[in-house]
């Protein structure tokens, strides 16, 4: 049997939550949910609880300032962040950058389960991706820098040109893409 995907609910109680919380309760045996009210252990919590995905009420007075999101991300590196609110257009681009996807609260109650699905998905290949990565050798920002590129790719149907000086690993990248992602097709050129 697989394991449920975990979901962190990040908002005070309201109706939008409410209904993420029925809907996901529908999926049980899929996933297992923990809510949170914003305050300052929501990083704890995180830490604690290891989700696959935070969903994020971005009307919180907290999801309006990076540093929020830079506490979390620190506390859950591999956590995907899905923010919803009443109205998109007023989140700033410095939150977006956290934020692998936001829906409008009207929005929510039309695609919820389909972006908790997306991002499940990218979850896991994310998981598998970082297992065939571990033949790179590096833990430096500019490696990291590429560990988030590559993560960028996975998901997509686009080509991937992998470009670089002789011996510095494009091959390795290309394999691990490769290994989680069987629609790309390494062409050595």
């Amino acid at each position: 049997m697989e394991a449920r995907t975990r979901i962190l609910l990040l908002s005070e109680e309201n109706a939008t939550v409410s209904f993420a919380q029925e809907v996901l309760a529908l999926a049980s045996a899929t996933y297992e949910i923990q809510f949170c009210a914003p305050s300052p252990e929501m990083a704890e919590a995180l830490l604690r609880f290891k989700p696959a995905i935070a969903v994020v009420n971005l009307d919180s007075a907290p999801f309006r300032e990076t540093g929020t999101f830079e506490k979390l991300r620190a506390a859950s590196p591999e956590t995907l962040f899905f923010g919803f609110a009443a109205v998109t257009d007023k989140i700033t681009n410095d939150v977006r950058q956290f934020l692998h996807a936001v829906l409008s609260a009207e929005d929510l109650h039309l695609n919820f389960m389909t972006q908790i699905i997306r991002l499940r998905d990218i979850y896991r290949l994310r998981l598998q991706l970082h297992s065939s990565l571990q033949r790179i050798v590096g833990h430096g920002n500019s490696v990291q820098k590429l560990y988030r590129t590559i993560e960028k790719a996975i998901p997509g149907n686009g080509t991937v040109l992998i470009q670089g000086e002789s011996g510095v690993g494009k091959e390795l990248v290309a394999r691990a893409i490769a290994s989680v992602q069987p629609k790309f097709v390494i062409v050595n050129c």
